[in-house]
């Protein structure tokens, strides 16, 4: 199986993909992962992109598979299932996975998106407060959270804060990117058949419950 799994900022992506490759056995490959890895063993495409990014350029799509490809080469003999995370993220992206998966004999990927009003993403992500010494993550709409100011596992202190990129203003613009970047991906998927959209609200557990039987129907 091969699966590349979209989902919103504040959507529980990161959570479903762990399960996923834990429930599936599928190697995660984290498009941002890699990047930084290449980017720190000064690889050949490495460097480039390392330059790419001094200078404030995006990253070139052929750059992108590169790594990719190169991931999934240093993988090959221990698996040939992948969940991608991250990628792709052009239309030229889709071509050029389809050719790395040729490349490597790999099957087809299934495509999966996790589905959350974005006014659902706003309470979780702006509601989140963090305990600024053990790190443990609070929401302030949880029911049994609601009227929290401190960690409970520090006894109250130090208090609690929200980080910046927590703050209203950060996620709007998060989630107009998101939309902006990933709709003609989603789009050109679901026109070759191939999208699946799930409901990604609701608990961890009934999220993956729904994401596991459109895995099951198609593997």
């Amino acid at each position: 199986m091969n699966l590349v799994l979209f989902g919103p900022p504040g959507a529980g992506k990161g959570t479903q993909a762990q399960r996923v490759c834990d429930q599936y056995l599928l190697t995660h490959l984290s498009t941002g992962d890699a990047i930084r890895k290449a980017i720190r063993e000064k690889t050949p495409l490495g460097r480039q992109v390392a330059e790419r990014v001094e200078h404030g350029e995006l990253i070139p799509d052929d750059m992108v598979t590169g790594i990719v490809d190169a991931f999934i080469g240093s993988h090959r003999s221990q698996t040939d299932s992948f969940l991608f995370d991250g990628y792709p993220r052009t239309l030229r992206q889709i071509e050029q996975l389809e050719g790395v998966l040729e490349k490597h004999r790999l099957t087809p990927v299934a495509v999966v998106s996790l589905e959350v009003p974005d006014a659902d993403l706003m309470d979780r992500i702006t509601g989140r407060r963090v305990c600024s010494e053990c790190r443990k993550t609070f929401n302030i709409h949880s029911l049994d959270t609601k009227a929290i100011e401190a960690c409970d596992v520090c006894n109250g202190n130090p208090p609690l804060i929200q980080r910046k990129d927590d703050s209203p203003e950060t996620v709007e613009e998060r989630l107009r990117v998101y939309h902006a970047q990933t709709a003609p991906v989603l789009h050109q998927y679901e026109m070759m058949g191939k999208l699946s959209a799930i409901d990604g609200t609701g608990t961890p557990d009934q999220v993956f419950e729904r994401l596991s039987a459109i895995l099951s129907e198609q593997y």
